[in-house]
């Protein structure tokens, strides 16, 4: 039968009803091929509403479609570190998927925003959302009690005995405690000033090793200042080492 509407219908697990996912229409021959994205995996069937001279009808039996999980991340835009109680906060970033190696916007994700109490006695509160095509979302919420972000990162470092080098670190803290998230990969600055200069100036950039390790060859002579600065990136806050 030519021309005829077919609907694919898809039952999760653990569901008892199907619903409609996508339709199609019958080529010259009866044959029919659709091409969809499904929600979740599931058992899908290719049903016929009917019309008035066909009866409606499902196919014989089903298939069974298992769904793979895939990697999923947040990109966190800067927050602020602190604000006034009251003050509306827009916590924002893009939800990504990681297809075939890549990390592309995962649309049409449903995210949770959960702000904890400052007291034991009080509940938590949650906010819902869900991600646009591009995989960005956005909340904007009154914080209630000042706002204080209880993550922060620090930048020590020191010169090598040979003078000739700086080393450091950065460490990741969460709540008062080393969170011992990687830090790899991301960059850190070296600047400079001039000994009776308040200007100071970029000189080089690094990227984080293991356990958030970095070294700068300094080839600039005893005439001058060094600080190293670890900038805002991602969810992790701006870190300023000492000067040396």
């Amino acid at each position: 039968m030519a021309g005829e509407p077919v609907r694919i219908e898809l039952r999760p697990p653990g569901e008892s009803a199907y619903v409609p996912v996508a339709t199609g229409t019958t080529g010259s021959d009866g044959h029919f091929t659709i091409t969809t994205t499904l929600p979740s995996g599931g058992y899908v069937s290719a049903v016929f509403a009917g019309d008035a001279d066909l009866a409606p009808s499902r196919s014989t039996g089903w298939t069974l479609l298992q769904a793979a999980h895939l990697p999923s991340r947040f990109v966190l835009d800067p927050a602020p570190a602190s604000v006034p109680a009251g003050t509306p906060v827009t916590f924002s970033g893009t939800m990504q998927v990681r297809v075939d190696g890549d990390w592309q916007p995962f649309a049409g994700a449903p995210l949770t925003l959960t702000m904890e109490p400052g007291t034991s006695s009080e509940p938590a509160v949650t906010y819902a959302t869900t991600s646009g095509d591009d995989g960005r979302f956005s909340l904007t919420e009154p914080v209630g009690e000042t706002y204080v972000e209880r993550r922060q990162q620090a930048a020590s470092v020191h010169r090598t005995s040979s003078k000739s080098s700086i080393e450091g670190r950065v460490t990741d803290w969460y709540d008062g405690q080393v969170s011992f998230s990687s830090l790899r990969g991301l960059k850190v600055r070296l600047y400079y000033r001039a000994r009776g200069s308040k200007t100071w100036h970029a000189y080089r950039t690094a990227t984080l090793g293991r356990d958030g390790a970095f070294s700068f060859s300094a080839a600039k002579g005893k005439k001058y200042y060094f600080k190293v600065v670890f900038p805002t990136q991602g969810a992790y806050r701006t870190s300023t080492s000492r000067t040396l």
